[in-house]
């Protein structure tokens, strides 16, 4: 929310937030077989989603204005996916 605040230069900031993330993870995981597929292409999908941060900057702000703590528990599913994304992977290691 605090970003929004910040109206474009927020939706920049957002995806300079994701972008070193996602250029990091093709960059050194770039798998494209088996599970660990996935966070290859969870690397892209950074990549992307900071790019057209950067590009549409009226789009960030358009999804930025959709974060609202009525909306909070949109964050919980999506830790909840993460958390059991990553014990697959870990499974699949093993």
């Amino acid at each position: 929310m605090m970003l929004r605040e910040k109206q474009e230069v927020g939706s920049l900031l957002n995806g300079l937030i994701h972008f070193p993330l996602g250029a990091f993870i093709v960059a050194f995981h770039n798998v494209w077989q088996g599970i660990p597929m996935i966070v290859t292409l969870i690397g892209w999908g950074l990549v992307l989603k900071s790019s057209i941060y950067f590009v549409y900057p009226r789009h960030g702000m358009r999804m930025l204005s959709i974060v609202s703590l009525e909306q909070s528990w949109h964050f919980v599913v999506a830790g909840i996916v993460s958390v059991a994304l990553a014990g697959l992977i870990l499974y699949s290691l093993l």
